[in-house]
């Protein structure tokens, strides 16, 4: 029986909205501001971690 249900238990729920959000718009929030200025190394390496989950999940589903 076809459900066209998904389980994903291997990534967070942020990843997976981000993943949707992608699908569905070719971008996604990164969760950064938009003052740079304004912005410490942590959040920049909390955003690169963002583009990586992504390109990670991705990978994982075979999405382009």
């Amino acid at each position: 029986m076809v459900t066209n249900i998904i389980n994903i238990n291997e990534f967070n729920s942020g990843t997976i909205k981000r993943i949707i959000q992608f699908i569905y718009k070719r971008d996604y929030d990164n969760g950064g501001g938009d003052n740079e200025d304004t912005m410490t190394w942590l959040i920049m390496a909390d955003i690169t971690l963002y583009y990586i989950y992504v390109n990670v999940i991705a990978d994982y589903y075979n999405i382009l």
